[in-house]
């Protein structure tokens, strides 16, 4: 917010201070999509979305624009192409002897009414260009019956205009699911903050040693809610967001570290539930420190 002038009168340069004054980010989004299969292994995907950002409360007079977050309509275009292929038996905990890969192509342009306010809270256009990939692979360990080693590459780079706090923000522990909702730039990264590390451009890397515990198999009375199994995991996550190519460098690398408790289940005879009970730390950067209760974490649906 800019500073006032001295109460008492006299000369003052303008200035900007920061204020207890929290910031809410509001967004609605729609969107329309498609899916092709070309074999039974891949497809591709289409898809139309339109996201608005703006402040959840009013700004107040004097707010300074210049620091909010990206605020306006972002319409986008979407392309998408994936492969998988694995297996899954009765007593798996997780998929096995699978890979998948998938990349996608996203332009938010200007000539379909993207615009975002800048720093003198004026409209201006918007028109950005953005590539994503990952590859994932999950080994049935030749140790133990279904013990696996499962593990996430992923990566991506944006050109043209940018959303301010970056178009991708590393950290957090956060889960695949159709329950929980988070901003489409954040990406997890166990042991560190939400946003720890943001950027243009980013690479992030998981490696998972899943193992069970007790293979449960039975429900809970007449309750519609079928326990499945406990497992266990050992989990170590890697990565890095930059605007400056010169960021870019592995001495730059925040990893973190942790183990998870995992109970599978299904409710009302098809509904398929999984929660995530872990503790994870950094080990690099600005990571959660060992031994804080701010790595504890609770987690609905699968890390990937």
């Amino acid at each position: 917010m800019y500073s006032p002038a001295p109460p008492e009168g006299g000369a003052s340069i303008p200035g900007i201070q920061t204020s207890d004054q929290r910031y809410w980010d509001h967004r609605i989004r729609a969107g329309l999509s498609m899916w092709y299969p070309i074999d039974d292994n891949s497809g591709i995907s289409a898809s139309l979305r339109s996201e608005s950002r703006s402040p959840k409360d009013p700004l107040p007079a004097d707010a300074y624009y210049g620091t909010l977050p990206s605020r306006g309509l972002f319409q986008t275009l979407a392309l998408g192409w994936s492969y998988g292929r694995g297996e899954s038996y009765a007593l798996s905990i997780s998929p096995e002897k699978a890979h998948s890969l998938g990349v996608g192509l996203e332009y938010t342009p200007a000539f379909l009414g993207s615009s975002a306010y800048d720093g003198e809270n004026q409209l201006t256009p918007f028109d950005q260009l953005q590539l994503t990939g990952e590859w994932r692979e999950y080994v049935t360990a030749p140790w133990a019956a279904n013990h696996v080693l499962a593990c996430k590459a992923s990566g991506g780079f944006s050109l043209g205009s940018t959303f301010r706090y970056g178009s991708f923000r590393l950290g957090g522990s956060f889960s695949e699911n159709g329950i929980t909702v988070i901003p489409a730039e954040w990406r997890s990264l166990r042991g560190y903050y939400p946003s720890t590390r943001d950027g243009e451009a980013y690479w992030l890397a998981s490696g998972e040693y899943r193992f069970p515990i007790w293979q449960i198999q039975r429900g809970v009375g007449t309750i519609p809610l079928f326990l499945r199994y406990l497992s266990g995991a050992v989990v170590v996550d890697s990565g890095n967001a930059w605007e400056d190519p010169a960021d870019a460098g592995l001495d730059r690398t925040l990893l973190g570290v942790g183990a998870e408790l995992r109970l599978s289940a299904i409710a009302f005879y098809g509904m398929s539930l999984q929660g995530r009970l872990g503790y994870a730390f950094g080990l690099t950067g600005e990571g959660i420190a060992p031994g804080s209760t701010d790595g504890l974490y609770f987690a609905a649906g699968s890390s990937f």
